[in-house]
């Protein structure tokens, strides 16, 4: 970002805001502590006044990044342009907190570009990178969660391996939007796919907390319950039991 945008954003900065983003990011340390409403004002005015100005320049802090991502994906410029910067911006990403909202943010060009960007998420999911598979991931669960495209996201999701905690969190994610949509199919899916036990459990968890879900649903996914239970999710988060529950509160 350019100094005066960087200005802007840390003249917002809230320093107990700051400190309850840091508890949900692990690992993040340049964060001032602005809201993610405040980042989308900034943006709508940004992309009145001169967006690309803004974006001269390395990103310093947390809100840097996620305000780049937002500029990126609905700021006017070709598709072309569009898919390149996304493209150059998918490598930058290092936390959950920039993709699900870069992700959130590409909504507009989704809805017009719809089997492309179906086209252009999928290879992400197979990347070598945790938060490029978890940006094709939750990509995906956003946006095409739809009857027309279901058989395309199983096959999709059948290449999501990465071992990383952020990548299965978002492929339980994924997995959990699946059977609110399309529960026969998926519980098909869940018996016959040989997914980890974290991923697995994390995934009966997520349908377990949904709302969208009816009580006997719930309770019939009992007889899916591996014998490893639900420990194995929350010890292959590096942040211990209490971090894999704050994200997992955070990513409902």
């Amino acid at each position: 970002m350019n100094e005066q945008t960087r200005r802007r954003i840390e003249a917002a900065a809230e320093e107990n805001y700051r400190q309850f983003n840091k508890s949900l990011l692990p690992g993040i340390e340049n964060i001032l502590g602005v809201r993610l409403p405040i980042l989308h004002k900034m943006a709508k005015e940004l992309i009145q006044q001169g967006w690309a100005e803004a974006l001269e320049g390395e990103d310093l802090f947390y809100e840097e990044r996620m305000l780049r991502g937002i500029l990126i994906a609905q700021a006017p410029m070709s598709p072309e342009k569009r898919l390149e910067s996304i493209r150059q911006f998918v490598p930058l990403i290092d936390n959950w907190g920039v993709c699900d909202s870069f992700c959130a943010s590409l909504k507009p060009f989704i809805q017009e570009h719809f089997y492309e960007m179906l086209d252009f998420a999928a290879p992400y999911v197979e990347a070598a990178g945790e938060f490029e598979v978890r940006f094709g991931l939750v990509t995906l669960l956003s946006h095409f969660m739809l009857p027309e495209t279901a058989e395309r996201v199983f096959q999709i999701l059948d290449n999501a391996r990465h071992p990383g905690y952020y990548a299965r969190a978002a492929l339980a994610w994924a997995l959990s939007v699946c059977y609110v949509k399309f529960p026969e199919k998926t519980r098909t899916y869940l018996e016959r796919r040989d997914l980890d036990d974290f991923t697995y459990h994390k995934t009966l968890q997520k349908i377990r907390e949904s709302r969208r879900v009816s009580a006997a649903d719930k309770n019939a996914l009992a007889s899916l319950k591996r014998t490893a239970g639900e420990k194995a999710a929350s010890a292959s988060f590096p942040g211990g039991e209490k971090d894999w529950r704050a994200a997992a509160t955070q990513e409902k």
